[in-house]
Parts: C-alpha cells; structure tokens; sequence
C-alpha cells in the first residue's frame, strides 16, 4: 500500500453543518468524508449519498451538525495491508482509512492500479476512447446536473413552506 502514494485524507469535524458538508460535495467532488471528533478521534464517515437521502426524507436539515449523518462503520487498515486484502477490503466497504490520515476508495485504488500510459494507447483505440471519455464526462456531468437539480428544488420546496 505504501507505493500507491495516497493522498491526505481531508476530514470534516462533527460540528460541520450539512449545508456545509452539501457544498464541500459540490465543489471538490467528492462522494464522502472521514469525520472526527472536537478530540481528533476519527468517528466514522458521511457520505454525499445518505446526505441527500436524510434531506430529501425531511430527517435533517442544512443547518443540522453532520454527527447526525455520520456512518460509525469506516474500516481503518494499515499502511501495511497488501493490495489483494486493500481490494477485498473495498469490495465490501466502498472506501477505507489507511493508517487514520489517508482515505481511498474503490475509484481510488482502481486508478492506481490501471495507469495507461499515452504512448501505449494506439492512436485508433485514442480516438474511440476519446469519444467513449467524452460519453461518459457528458453523462457523468448530467447525472451530477439531476443531483444538484433535485436539491436545488427540493430546497426551493421547503423554502416555500
């Protein structure tokens, strides 16, 4: 694992509001985060998707501390834990702490595993590529549009109450 070069995790305190959280979200674009506590213990995780699902439900609202989404279950592993453990760790849990201080997930470690080199795709496989990337960036940006949609009206809604 100490090869993969992870980055820092970037946490979120507890007292974090989940309006906050929702545009930390937006703007880096990133689907969770680890949480700690005022004490630095690290409590668990909130994810962008049980976020918008605890608001859409009228559970929780912007102003409320992410504590109340925060999913106690993050497994934590070592910097030590062989690749084949890391994947079999992330096909259960779809991120992990590796040592408390960096996060990965399935994405994460997937990339690490799969650089291809420019040189290496043959110019005809970089054309079909190039438009399969531009598919999947305009599809990906349209699912990412009907997310923000739906909290911006969902939003609006609760404004008009």
């Amino acid at each position: 694992m100490a090869d993969l070069d992870l980055p820092d995790a970037i946490f979120l305190q507890e007292t974090t509001t989940i309006g906050e959280a929702m545009e930390r979200f937006q703007t880096f674009g990133f689907a969770q985060y680890p949480v700690k506590d005022a004490t630095g213990k690290v409590t668990g995780a909130i994810t962008k998707t049980k976020a918008m699902e605890q608001l859409v439900k009228v559970r929780v609202t912007l102003d409320d501390p992410i504590s109340k989404l925060v999913d106690r279950a993050l497994r934590n592993v070592s910097l030590t834990v062989s690749l084949d453990e890391m994947g079999r760790v992330l096909v259960r849990n779809k991120f992990a702490l590796v040592n408390k201080t960096k996060f990965i997930t399935q994405s994460d470690l997937l990339k690490k595993l799969t650089p291809v080199p420019v040189e290496a795709v043959p110019v005809e496989a970089e054309a079909k590529s190039s438009a399969r990337g531009s598919m999947m960036t305009m599809a990906a940006t349209t699912v990412a549009g009907m997310g923000v949609a739906a909290i911006g009206t969902f939003l609006f809604m609760k404004k008009q109450q």
